[in-house]
């Protein structure tokens, strides 16, 4: 069965102000902050160039390879990410963000059962890591069995709470967005309109502030050259 895709409408790069050239442009403090602004969005596709443009200026870094890795498998572009996750797993056996990213390139490459197996692994090394249960409800979301996500998705909001008991501590917007999905898979509706309204409001805000960053910077840039 075809994944249930929740998407934001339009381009999350137009609500900074930014299209990929100048994205990719700006000094690397900047783009990674609008990095992390797009995969908080889940736009791994719009993200990749600027990936791509960070593991540049630090091909040894292993955030910069795992990110690379992770955005290459699920956008396709499987013999690179098969490169880089082999690589990755010579030099650092057990690293559960290098498990991850092994685990979503079994996903893009059809094979369910391994994929779960990896976010599986990661919950053997640590127990509170929701982001591999989130992992494994996509995984059932992908293939219609919502009954079996509905559990993963309890627990991931469970060991994510468990994580950061602070006082007002806020679901993150991967968590959301698996939660939204599904609710609809469910037929969940309202609930689902719910949780939107709350991301869409989370990536207005964020937009916000970093383009308030953003112009911060291009007006630096204007003085300097008067």
């Amino acid at each position: 069965m075809k994944e249930l895709v929740v998407e934001m409408p339009g381009s999350m790069l137009n609500m900074l102000g930014l299209n990929i050239e100048n994205a990719i442009s700006l000094p690397v403090p900047l783009m990674k902050k609008v990095q992390a602004f797009l995969l908080s969005c889940g736009s791994w596709a719009e993200a990749k160039p600027l990936v791509k443009a960070l593991y540049e200026t630090s091909p040894r870094g292993l955030s910069e390879r795992v990110t690379l890795a992770r955005a290459c498998a699920r956008t396709g572009e499987i013999e690179l990410a098969e490169e880089m996750c082999n690589e990755l797993e010579v030099e650092l056996p057990g690293k559960t963000s290098v498990i991850a990213a092994r685990g979503d390139l079994y996903l893009e490459q059809g094979d369910a059962a391994a994929a779960i197996g990896c976010y599986r692994r990661i919950l053997e090394i640590d127990p509170l890591n929701w982001e591999a249960w989130v992992l494994i409800a996509r995984v059932c979301q992908r293939a219609g069995r919502w009954n079996e996500a509905e559990g993963y998705t309890r627990k991931a909001t469970a060991a994510c709470l468990n994580r950061n008991k602070r006082e007002g501590f806020c679901l993150p917007n991967s968590l959301l967005r698996i939660l939204e999905r599904q609710a609809l898979g469910c037929g969940r509706t309202r609930e689902a309109e719910s949780i939107r309204s709350e991301i869409e409001k989370r990536i207005s805000e964020s937009a916000k502030a970093l383009r308030n960053l953003l112009d911060a910077y291009k007006r630096g840039i204007e003085a300097d050259s008067r």
